[in-house]
């Protein structure tokens, strides 16, 4: 009867086996990276340059005094809550430069050192000027704190002409953007994919943990730092935090599934880093118009994704990173 249990015993071992095995060899990695590609990472950057032409041809209207500043505000949001999502796939890219692109809080005396510069160059260079002086965060502190429009229009067109330079540099080594891929890593090996998808979304992830929500909601450790809130608008802020998890998550929801792959390679992970990254999207995604007053409330929801976001993070560094045999480490981040 022994004998028996322990043949039983081994035919599941092995049938178990099989099945991990052939979910390995099943999943075509190379599969998953063009679909990521053609699904994910084109489409997004696409909105973004789409929200980016709406928004210059809105100024432009504005400037000419023939639109009111409540369109070129709607604008400046759609082209933000685009950016969010496209910002989850900046870092993959080879223009790790687009970061500066939202940098906040902004510097008002590098900006208003830029503005002069501004006035004396009129071809002036984007080089030239801080993160802290242009990007998204100077459009949304010119446009909602401070439109004068006497200086605003030139520094406007000046942003966005330099927005729209550092998208195009993506597909700078390229004649066509519909037959080339706009990033270098996906022509690098397995293990080299693996470690700087994982390396970028830890990054991604520790950003909003640290900055969007740990020092609005922790500050000193005595008040929140409200004003470190991202934008006077709070529902722009909750897209912040929103759109990346929710970009992420339809990451992990591309067939074939990326959570199998992982599995395959060590029993579970992908289910429990994907059953993570889910719950944090559901708490994300309860984030609306009252995120300015969750903040100041010490709201239990808030606590509660900054927790989980924490959880993804060590999931990563634990669990995914030694799955596919590299090391994922992290130590800060830089305020982007």
């Amino acid at each position: 009867m022994v004998q028996v249990l322990i043949l039983i015993l081994g035919m599941l071992i092995w049938a178990c086996t099989e099945i991990v095995n052939d979910e390995e060899k099943t999943f075509d990695l190379q599969d998953w990276k063009n679909k990521f590609s053609s699904e994910r990472i084109k489409p997004s950057l696409e909105k973004v340059e789409q929200a980016l032409e709406t928004f210059e041809n809105i100024q432009k209207s504005w400037c000419e005094e023939a639109t009111p500043i409540d369109s070129l505000h709607q604008a400046w949001i759609s082209l933000y809550k685009s950016w969010k999502i496209f910002e989850m796939h900046s870092p993959l890219l080879t223009e790790r430069s687009l970061l500066g692109f939202h940098t906040w809080p902004i510097r008002e005396n590098l900006l208003a050192n830029a503005r002069a510069k501004l006035v004396v160059n009129a071809d002036l260079a984007g080089e030239d000027v801080s993160g802290f002086a242009k990007g998204l965060a100077t459009m949304e502190y010119i446009l909602f704190q401070d439109a004068s429009k006497t200086n605003d229009c030139n520094y406007l067109k000046f942003i966005s002409r330099e927005f729209s330079h550092d998208l195009d540099k993506i597909f700078s080594n390229s004649e066509s953007k519909e037959n080339t891929e706009p990033y270098e890593l996906f022509l690098n090996d397995e293990n080299e994919f693996f470690h700087a998808l994982l390396y970028q979304w830890m990054e991604q992830i520790e950003t909003l943990r640290r900055v969007k929500i740990g020092k609005p909601f922790f500050g000193n450790g005595k008040e929140p730092w409200v004003n470190e809130v991202e934008t006077p608008w709070a529902e722009v802020s909750a897209y912040g935090l929103k759109n990346p998890l929710a970009e992420l998550f339809a990451i992990w929801n591309i067939e074939p599934k990326i959570e199998n792959y992982f599995n395959s390679r060590s029993g579970g992970v992908g289910t429990k880093f994907y059953v993570k990254l889910e719950q944090c999207s559901i708490l994300a995604e309860g984030l609306n118009k009252s995120f300015k007053q969750q903040i100041l409330a010490r709201s239990e929801r808030v606590s509660s994704l900054y927790s989980c976001l924490e959880e993804l993070t060590a999931l990563i560094r634990v669990d995914l990173g030694p799955a596919v045999g590299t090391v994922i480490s992290f130590s800060g981040v830089d305020g982007d």
